[in-house]
């Protein structure tokens, strides 16, 4: 191979096999266009210089010859000849029968399903940035296609060894109520992926809301029938529909998808509702919640646009003066702080202690605001507003007007025939009493509720609600049931009563011996 070596002169200059380089053209060729006279060359003045340079460069040794061997495939050698130098050369070639190049003619390559391709997609991921933390696991689609949850939100609430000690010294407990009257009762739901009330007549226990929670929502449906309900409700958290009021998990879901997930919801809810039909009765529902207006307006239009395929509603409230009041104690207490010290709708406060009646006011008066307008046929966890302060007392006259809020929305929703759901998610917050508390529990229709986020948490503590109810002297349950007529609301749903003592159904054997009290 001819080789170029720079020389102490700095020219350039080739070794003894290069071919010689032919002289440079005495007549100097312009280089500059601009200078140039075109005029020039067609007078033929440069004619003699071009034809020299022509000739010169056709003088040159011919260049390299590649002689390939016989065969392509076999070892052979290829010999490159020309004045450039007599040793012949060789190139090496693969041996007959040797592994092709990648790069040679591609097979075509087996189809693969989206399954296997997505599957493949993820393992290359993982091999390059490593396996993904459960923190920070994010479904591969914003959308469920069937039932699969989304984690969305599961409120933390106060942890269980602090929840139930003495009350702060802002928070008096109040005289202890007297028994009331007989209680009443009986429903349950679930949420989205495992959020649980119980709509059911101890046969019938169950109602299924899918929203925030871990699993499947057909894993749930599964777990309620293995657990022996009847009757289970199912019931989605609704959107939110401003980015302000996203949880931090939502951020990168967005607002638009939210909705699409709620949609995804009411079909993959309904499906499951005819797939196991012979094995238990499913109920589609959704719980509310108010933040502005604009919640109020956006239900009402989701549920003209889903109409009989949402059976009944499940009434919450989550956010007071648009902050959550149950996502964390830190954001429960912003939400505190976002009440000023003083006077608020003609009452006074007592401004060494947290607003707290102000606080209390709002929620009660959103949670009445929404029962006129919606006429929900279960009320959600009653008294949420008291989450991380279990001991306080709606009807301590300390917090002067609070418990005539109290009585009306009781009033008010016995009077259009909702059921207040006895909430076990309580027993898990902390608290020794279920949703509500036992100031609260004076009568009405009751129904169960396991609030369930996942197949894991359908049915769970209701040896602690069956406790509860006992010593709160329930002597009635109720449960939803479809119908031909629709209710106040227009939707065709109704509260039954439990058909005989519903401490003696034989559902309650299956949580052990004694129903595990004081586990």
């Amino acid at each position: 191979m001819s080789q170029w070596n720079p020389s102490s002169s700095g020219g350039d200059e080739w070794d003894a096999q290069a071919a010689p380089r032919p002289a440079a053209s005495k007549d100097p060729v312009p280089d500059d266009w601009e200078a140039d006279d075109n005029d020039t060359y067609s007078r033929g003045v440069a004619a003699d210089s071009q034809r020299k340079l022509w000739e010169d460069a056709n003088s040159r040794a011919p260049p390299p010859e590649v002689v390939l061997g016989s065969s392509s495939t076999s070892m052979s050698q290829t010999q490159i000849s020309g004045a450039a130098g007599n040793t012949p050369r060789m190139i090496l070639k693969r041996p007959t029968g040797s592994t092709p190049s990648p790069s040679a003619t591609p097979s075509a390559a087996p189809s693969k399903s989206l399954q296997e391709r997505e599957a493949s997609y993820q393992a290359a991921r993982e091999r390059i940035f490593g396996a993904p933390s459960e923190s920070d696991s994010k479904p591969e689609s914003p959308v469920p296609a069937t039932g699969e949850a989304t984690i969305i939100r599961a409120p933390r609430g106060p942890p269980a060894e602090t929840a139930t000690p003495n009350p702060p010294s802002s928070v008096d407990a109040g005289p202890t109520p007297a028994a009331g009257p007989p209680r009443a009762g009986f429903v349950g739901r679930v949420r989205k992926q495992g959020h649980g009330r119980t709509v059911s007549d101890l046969e019938n226990i169950g109602e299924f809301v899918k929203s925030h929670a871990a699993g499947a929502l057909e894993e749930v449906v599964l777990e309620a029938i293995k657990k022996g309900f009847k009757v289970y409700g199912l019931s989605e958290h609704v959107p939110r529909y401003r980015e302000r009021d996203l949880y931090p998990e939502e951020y990168n879901f967005g607002v638009e998808n939210l909705s699409k997930q709620f949609d995804a919801y009411v079909a993959e809810a309904n499906r499951l509702k005819e797939a196991y039909a012979d094995k238990i009765t499913l109920l589609v529902g959704a719980e509310t919640d108010f933040i502005t207006d604009l919640d109020y307006s956006a239900l009402h239009s989701l549920l003209d646009k889903h109409g009989d395929s949402v059976e009944y509603l499940v009434g919450s409230v989550h956010h007071v003066n648009e902050l959550p009041i149950d996502f964390d104690r830190d954001t429960w207490q912003q939400c505190l702080s976002s009440f000023s010290a003083g006077s608020a709708d003609g009452m006074d406060l007592d401004e060494e202690e947290p607003p707290y009646t102000a606080y209390l006011s709002s929620y009660f008066d959103s949670q009445f605001t929404f029962m006129e307008r919606f006429r929900p046929e279960v009320i959600g966890h009653f008294d949420l507003c008291r989450l991380y302060v279990p001991l306080m007392r709606l009807n301590n006259p300390k917090y002067h007007g609070i418990w005539a809020k109290v009585e009306r929305n009781i009033d008010f929703a016995i009077g259009y025939g909702a059921c207040f759901e006895l909430n076990a998610a309580a027993f898990r917050k902390g608290w020794k009493d279920a949703y509500p508390g036992e100031d609260v529990l004076k009568g009405g229709r009751l129904c169960l509720s396991d609030d369930s986020h996942g197949p894991a948490a359908v049915g769970l503590n209701f040896h602690l609600l069956y406790d509860y109810m006992v010593r709160m002297d329930v002597r009635e349950l109720w449960y939803l049931e479809r119908c031909d007529e629709r209710n106040v609301a227009g939707r065709k749903v109704r509260a039954v009563q439990y058909n005989g003592d519903w401490k003696e159904d034989p559902f309650w054997s299956q949580f052990g011996p004694e129903l595990e009290r004081g586990v």
